[in-house]
């Protein structure tokens, strides 16, 4: 279900009967390059440090944000996600983004919170580490969240297609209930059913500038990214403001539930005050830490 505009029924419609909507071209271009200059000056300080401690002879300065990290790690891996380096006022500006929170609005009502969920994406070539099996995302937050309302806005920063690990989505799964599955050693979640027996998995190509949104429930993953480049990408976690919105007892659990879990401090993206602002998100997030 594409949302090419702003047209909140249809963004409702597609979300409730598919368990997600695509919003192409939501952002403009210029819209995502201070995430992107974040990831630069996050490995341009890898660099750095890197060749600091002799792990590399050369910091590849000049490179272009997909091909740094290969030429930098050389086939070593990074990890699952690259979260910490990329915390700044430029993520902040993002997650309380118009081209976001004007299309969450349609899903969650007016007022609307950041959960404290984010995940900066880099998927390495020939990673396996970073092929996400089909799994829901309240697998990883736990049994009893699987009644919330927790979507998820999957955010591209560079084009993303089959040859370099886009998204798969299986329209309709969100219907079936939180499925089995548990931890591997890679900590990645892997489902006990084999999903593609029960419904077909769509590729969701996409560029930079569109916005997928999902449902907690809903059947995704990625395969291996078999490029030369590095696929980056950010997704973020929005729920409702449960005081904004009439929810019954079963949700109402559920929502505690998921936010019993530890996690970064979240903030207000639509509702009376409008966003908190970085200094204040920072502050916090920093008290918690410590």
């Amino acid at each position: 279900m594409s949302a090419a505009t702003l047209d909140a029924p249809a963004i409702a419609r597609g979300y409730r009967d598919n368990g997600f909507v695509l919003a192409r071209g939501a952002f403009a271009a210029s819209d995502l390059e201070p995430v992107r200059a974040a990831i630069a000056r996050a490995i341009d300080d890898l660099a750095r440090q890197r060749v600091a401690r002799g792990e590399s002879t050369d910091s590849h300065a000049g490179e272009s944000i997909e091909t740094r990290l290969v030429k930098l790690l050389a086939g070593e891996e990074l990890g699952r996600s690259w979260d910490e380096p990329v915390f700044g006022h430029e993520l902040h500006a993002l997650i309380a983004h118009e081209a976001i929170v004007s299309r969450l609005r349609a899903l969650l009502g007016e007022r609307i919170n950041f959960d404290g969920g984010y995940h900066v994406r880099p998927k390495l070539p020939d990673s396996e580490l970073t092929s996400f099996p089909f799994h829901q995302d309240s697998q990883y937050y736990g049994a009893g969240t699987e009644h919330a309302d927790i979507v998820s806005a999957w955010v591209p920063l560079v084009d993303v297609d089959e040859a370099n690990g886009c998204l798969w989505l299986i329209p309709g799964s969100h219907r079936w209930g939180l499925l089995g599955g548990a931890r591997g050693a890679d900590l990645n979640i892997r489902t006990f059913e084999d999903v593609e027996r029960r419904a077909k998995a769509i590729p969701i190509p996409m560029c930079r500038g569109d916005i997928l949104f999902f449902t907690n429930l809903t059947v995704h993953g990625s395969k291996i990214n078999r490029t030369p480049r590095v696929r980056w990408s950010i997704d973020l976690r929005y729920t409702a403001d449960p005081a904004g919105r009439d929810i019954d007892e079963r949700e109402r659990a559920s929502l505690a539930q998921y936010f019993a879990n530890p996690r970064t401090p979240g903030f207000a993206v639509s509702g009376a005050g409008g966003p908190e602002s970085f200094q204040a998100w920072r502050k916090r997030c920093a008290a918690q830490r410590s």
